[in-house]
């Protein structure tokens, strides 16, 4: 499969939320050239949230099926951002995105945070060619039925279901944000 061709192959909607001017430009370039160039690129995890959600709630609008979300952002992080989403989905009944952590730490702790915070996989600086082909698949597969997100239904229901004291603490002073979304926090 030529990358050109990739994205006929595995049409999904992408988000990049990402800080870096560099890492944007990079990661949109070389999803261009899989034939991902209708990419929602954001600059920090309130836009990822945002973007996210008035793409959910337009019925006209195909939303946003796939994540790759940085670790470290300013305003609201990237295990934040993924919190909003995932609680905003359950509370709204809308399909749950892929979201994959794009991070420059490679440590077993770190991983484990982006599970924990309910992200489908991790990827460490610089992604490497066959990584994020493979990625893009399951995220495929993850939004079209054929397979479950390694963020299991368990965790999903564990998100869902965390006490407003928890929520408030990951959230931390973006606790206006979530309520003024509309969000059960």
């Amino acid at each position: 499969l030529s990358t050109s061709s990739f994205a006929k192959a595995y049409p999904i909607r992408l988000m990049l939320a990402e800080d870096n001017l560099l890492n944007q430009q990079l990661m949109t370039r070389i999803l261009a050239k899989y034939g991902y160039v209708d990419l929602f690129v954001v600059d920090n995890g309130r836009q990822a949230f945002e973007v996210f959600r008035r793409l959910a709630q337009k019925p006209e609008e195909k939303p946003i099926q796939a994540i790759f979300m940085d670790m470290q952002m300013p305003e609201v992080e990237g295990p934040e951002a993924t919190h909003l989403i995932r609680t905003f989905c359950h509370q709204m009944g809308c399909p749950q995105p892929h979201i994959m952590a794009l991070t420059a730490k490679a440590f077993s702790e770190d991983r484990a945070e982006c599970m924990r915070a309910g992200m489908c996989s991790y990827l460490s600086k610089p992604v490497r060619w066959t990584t994020l082909e493979e990625e893009l698949i399951k995220a495929f597969e993850t939004v079209n039925d054929r397979i479950h997100c390694v963020c299991n239904e368990e965790r999903m229901n564990e998100i869902a279901i965390e006490s407003d004291e928890n929520v408030e603490k990951m959230v931390g002073n973006n606790l206006n944000l979530a309520k003024s979304t509309g969000l059960d926090v």
